[in-house]
Formats: structure tokens, C-alpha cells, sequence
């Protein structure tokens, strides 16, 4: 089986000091069936998106990322 990039990301390594994670793990993608071709893929928050891919094959995918920690340093994001 072929594997297919659909979102790239970096974790929030330097929000919030290790010291005061309180155990927290980094958020993990959610991915939710919106309809037969639609997908959405749901990260609470990331430092940046380095890459995402809109279209595969017939399947069309949204994004809901709730933290982006430094927009507007970056162009937006590539295709992967």
C-alpha cells in the first residue's frame, strides 16, 4: 500500500516549558468522515503547518487547526 502525505506539522516544543506540562502528551490529529468525499483532519494545536494537501485522488480535505503559535512569520503552508 501506498502512503500519501496529507499534513505536515511541527509540535509546540518550546510554547510551554517541559516543567509545566502537567503530563499533557502532544495534541494528535483527529481525522473525522464529513461525507463520502469530504474528509477534516482536526488539530488542536501546532507550532506551524509546514505542509498540507487539499485534493487526494477523489477525496477532498479540510482542516480545523485551533493554535497556530507563530502565523504570519511563514508563508502558508506548501503542498506536501
Amino acid at each position: 500500500m501506498k502512503k500519501t502525505r496529507l499534513l505536515q506539522y511541527t509540535r509546540e516544543v518550546n510554547r510551554v516549558p517541559l516543567e509545566y506540562r502537567r503530563g499533557e502528551a502532544d495534541p494528535v490529529p483527529i481525522i473525522t468522515s464529513i461525507d463520502e468525499h469530504i474528509v477534516q483532519i482536526s488539530l488542536s494545536s501546532v507550532s506551524h503547518v509546514d505542509c498540507l494537501t487539499d485534493k487526494w485522488k477523489t477525496l477532498t480535505v479540510r482542516y480545523n487547526i485551533g493554535d497556530d503559535v507563530y502565523p504570519g512569520l511563514r508563508h502558508p503552508p506548501a503542498e506536501c
